[in-house]
């Protein structure tokens, strides 16, 4: 019985079962840090903050219009007790409270009072004392009053009050018509409130101030050590699989190295038209697949330093594009700048991953799209694709190890783009681009040794 049917019956479903295990080792080796308690706790309290001081200011804000209703009724308030003072020293005066104006406002100057005025009952001006306007402006007051108005006259207000006569009439006899007094005032206790209220505002402003500024900076911090766990637990996943490729290729290398070169030898002694020619190709093909699995492993954990050099990336695009496949790939080199400090061996790995990865993902006679740029002091590489693009969710896995959506592949491609544009210092990324299939962006800033030139 042949161990491997002839044609390849079943490499389909061995390869989908293959996928399948390495889907779950990465599921395994991938880091557990998903970030997602810390990132709600962080969501939660920036809104209880948020809520909080959105709340403060409305109390402040609401505060201020209840001061500036309530400055009237106060303020009226403090003119009544003016009023009813006057009124009760008219049983000291020696003479109608007219003759003693300025006695009257001198007594009660504490009280805030600043102009005093006594109307007849056609409302004329029969007396004034004290900083009052023109008497011109105060007859119109009068003749426009109405009982409970508030006058807001020169620097502060006035009200207007009936004078009855602090001495009754004699029996049989009607009260003559009331005069009037016009009370001209500064209302210190309002504008007590209107100040005080003021100053809960400011205060209240700077805290909400500083409230925001500190969910600004928890925030900010906690966002760093969620990023220094996530880093941790790549760290750990890098060393893990340091030790595991180690393993791999000590104990693999040698014996598959040694089991490709004797299925060479049988291939190249089978002729064409043998039937077991085809299962010796199978065998090759196999142990081909598995070296590259250990080269992939070994990529993704070398921690060698970069050997920089100021080189030309159009160059580096462009071979690898060739080393893809002549005419898959249509390159944009307008805006390129003519050399960038980094590892060109290194950069071309990453290339050929994304645009075979890109090809892959693309109809057959479809050309995707590759491009350099210099674009705000950094060089930037976009691969684009005519696929269906990165489905929801997948775009914040896709660059760990072992995740593949293929049938046939390691998932180690973009986790080895990914280490080596980091030791570049530099990020890579992917989206959907709005006209279809998924892009991706790898941005390196200038090397140690140059800039763009």
């Amino acid at each position: 019985m042949n161990p491997v049917p002839a044609g390849h019956t079943g490499d389909e479903a061995e390869r989908r079962d293959q996928a399948t295990e390495l889907h779950g080792a990465g599921d395994l080796l991938a880091p557990r840090f998903d970030g997602m308690p810390h990132r709600r706790l962080r969501y939660l309290q920036a809104a209880v903050y948020g809520l909080i001081a959105a709340g403060l200011m409305v109390a402040l804000a609401w505060a201020i219009a209840v001061a500036r209703s309530s400055f009237r009724t106060v303020a009226l308030g403090e003119a009544d007790v003016i009023f009813h003072s006057v009124r009760a020293s008219q049983h000291q005066l020696p003479g109608p409270l007219e003759m003693n104006l300025d006695r009257v406002l001198r007594d009660h100057r504490s009280l805030g009072l600043g102009c005093l005025a006594v109307l007849s009952p056609d409302r004329r001006v029969r007396g004034a004392a004290g900083d009052c306007p023109e008497l011109r402006l105060l007859e119109r007051v009068a003749a426009e009053w109405r009982p409970g108005d508030l006058w807001e006259l020169g620097s502060g207000f006035a009200v207007i009050r009936p004078l009855l006569s602090p001495r009754r009439p004699p029996a049989g006899r009607r009260p003559p018509p009331p005069r009037f007094l016009l009370v001209g005032f500064e209302p210190v206790r309002a504008v007590e409130l209107i100040d005080a209220s003021r100053w809960s505002f400011v205060v209240g402003s700077v805290a909400t101030g500083a409230l925001v500024v500190a969910i600004a900076v928890f925030w900010r911090m906690s966002a760093r050590v969620e990023r220094q766990q996530r880093e941790l637990e790549q760290d750990r996943l890098l060393a893990s699989l340091g030790e595991m490729s180690a393993v791999l290729v000590h104990e693999v290398r040698n014996p598959l190295a040694s089991l490709k070169g004797h299925a060479q030898v049988l291939l190249e002694d089978l002729g064409d038209g043998d039937p077991k020619r085809s299962q010796a190709e199978w065998v090759v093909r196999e142990a081909a697949r598995l070296e590259q699995l250990c080269e992939d492993l070994l990529g993704l954990v070398r921690s060698g330093g970069l050997r920089r050099e100021g080189v030309d990336p159009v160059a580096i695009l462009r071979e690898a594009a060739q080393a893809v496949g002549a005419g898959r790939a249509r390159l944009d080199t307008a805006a390129a700048p003519r050399r960038w400090s980094l590892d060109p061996l290194r950069m071309h790995e990453v290339l050929v991953n994304l645009i075979r990865n890109a090809v892959q993902a693309s109809p057959a006679d479809a050309t995707v799209l590759a491009s350099v740029a210099s674009r705000d002091g950094a060089l930037e590489f976009v691969v684009r694709d005519r696929g269906e693009g990165v489905a929801e969710g997948d775009a914040q896995h896709i660059f760990e190890p072992f995740r593949t959506g293929k049938s046939r592949g390691t998932g180690l491609g973009l986790a080895v783009a990914r280490r080596i544009v980091e030791m570049h210092g530099g990020t890579i990324a992917v989206r959907n681009h709005p006209a279809g299939g998924a892009e991706f962006r790898v941005v390196l800033p200038a090397g140690p040794t140059g800039e763009e030139t």
